[in-house]
């Protein structure tokens, strides 16, 4: 007569990385990154605590996971209105709009700036910067100024106990430190070399 299964095994049997990331994400939604332990996916999934590792090899690795599932979210600005610079200045805001949703995702783009980098966003960001006559080499460069600042500007609310007033500093110079590095853009653009 064959054992029955076990509640961990049964469910350990339909484990998927779409699933793992699909609980991960609502852990995530509900509580920030820093709610995202491997204990609590397994136990949120009804498994044995090393049962996802077969598809997620590490905390590090669903943290990634997550995060481009986060960044699929992401919704461009049109690219068809406004002037150039408009668009690159709405896209940064509304990316910057989207880490800040999700405590402790900017400390994990941080620690892992190229892994963590939403291609949808670069593809964007290059593909106007190659319209408004930017080189490649000043493409890269104006990017990758853009999303270290985005991202930097969200740090203080990843903190916990995080000093308001701190907060409402950073959010009160945040447009304007944007429009000076998307002037810098400009001014790379209309240089001869």
């Amino acid at each position: 007569m064959p054992r029955p299964t076990s509640p961990d095994k049964r469910n350990a049997e339909g484990l998927s990385e779409t699933s793992i990331v699909r609980v991960a994400r609502t852990i995530v939604d509900q509580g920030g990154l820093r709610a995202l332990t491997m204990r609590r996916l397994a136990d949120d999934l009804h498994v044995a605590l090393g049962a996802t590792y077969h598809y997620v090899p590490s905390r590090q690795a669903l943290i990634r996971l997550v995060a481009l599932d986060i960044f699929d979210d992401f919704e461009l600005p049109d690219r068809s209105r406004g002037l150039w610079t408009e668009r690159v200045f709405d896209c940064i805001v509304r990316f910057r709009d989207l880490v800040g949703r999700y405590p402790g995702l900017a400390t994990e783009i941080a620690r892992d700036p190229i892994g963590l980098a939403p291609t949808s966003l670069q593809t964007f960001l290059m593909e106007t910067f190659a319209e408004a006559g930017l080189s490649p080499n000043d493409q890269a460069t104006v990017i990758t100024a853009l999303y270290f600042f985005a991202s930097g500007a969200t740090l203080p609310l990843d903190a916990p106990g995080s000093d308001p007033a701190v907060v409402a500093f950073v959010d009160n110079h945040f447009e304007l430190g944007l429009r000076m590095i998307i002037s810098s853009a400009e001014v790379l653009r209309t240089r001869t070399d």
